[in-house]
């Protein structure tokens, strides 16, 4: 009996991680779904568009778009 809980258990923890990265796949999402957000920062126009979008999908959840984001803007300074 204790090697078939044993083999559950293993068979569990292997399959759990999977199934919870599943649960948060995410579709990038279109900017006119992102609501608006404004954080004044110092630089050009440009650079507070993009800011403002980083800071836009980290309010949304977008965890991976925003690091995206502003990874592109520090590469930049």
């Amino acid at each position: 009996m204790k090697p078939l809980i044993l083999a559950i258990l293993l068979v569990s923890a292997a399959v759990a991680p999977a199934l919870a990265h599943e649960d948060h796949e995410h579709v990038s999402v279109p900017p006119e779904k992102l609501g608006t957000v404004h954080f004044e920062i110092t630089g050009t126009a440009e650079e507070q568009k993009a800011f403002d979008r980083a800071v836009a999908f980290l309010h949304s959840f977008e965890y991976e778009e925003a690091e995206t984001a502003f990874s592109k803007i520090a590469d930049k300074i």
